[in-house]
This record gives C-alpha cells, sequence and structure tokens, in this order.
C-alpha cells in the first residue's frame, strides 16, 4: 500500500513539473513574440492589432508566434537598421600667433 502512495506522489509531482515547464514555455514565447512584432516593418497593417491581441489575449502569442509569423517573415522581413557612427570631431589648428 506504501508503494501505491510513493508511485501516486511521484506522478502528481511529474504532472507539476510538467506543468511548470510549459508555463515557462509559453512566456518565452510570449515575450519573443512581443519582441518580433515590435521589430517588424510598420508598412505591415496588422502590426498594431497582433500587438494588442499577445498582450491582451493570454493564448494570441502561441497562435501568432506558430502561425501568422511564417508568412509575415516572407512578406515583411525584420528591419535591420545600420549601426550610428558617433560624430567627427574636426582637427583642431593651434592658435595663430
Amino acid at each position: 500500500m506504501e508503494f501505491i502512495g510513493i508511485l501516486v506522489f511521484l506522478v502528481v509531482v511529474a504532472l507539476q513539473l510538467a506543468a511548470m515547464g510549459l508555463g515557462v514555455a509559453a512566456l518565452i514565447i510570449y515575450i519573443l513574440a512581443i519582441i518580433d512584432i515590435t521589430k517588424r516593418s510598420d508598412q505591415w497593417k496588422d502590426k498594431t492589432m497582433w500587438l494588442l491581441l499577445v498582450i491582451l489575449v493570454p493564448f494570441c502569442s502561441l497562435i501568432y508566434w506558430f502561425s501568422v509569423r511564417k508568412s509575415v517573415n516572407r512578406t515583411y522581413p525584420i528591419v535591420s537598421y545600420p549601426p550610428v557612427q558617433p560624430p567627427t570631431q574636426p582637427p583642431t589648428q593651434p592658435p595663430a600667433a
């Protein structure tokens, strides 16, 4: 009888760990979806709509990440801006004597 109790305990612990792992994975996908949407070009008409849906509706980040993102990648690639060069100082001339 004690064996069954230990077995049930181990099954419950395993299920809790699996649920926690799925929660962490969903949180990571949520954050990555928001980052991906904000980096898209402003020419993408649905950018604001998807950003609001991902933030307000819990499972929309999964829908965006696994279905919409693939088609958007082909049409509107992530914008990469060139690095900003710091301004250069003109060479200073010694004062005239």
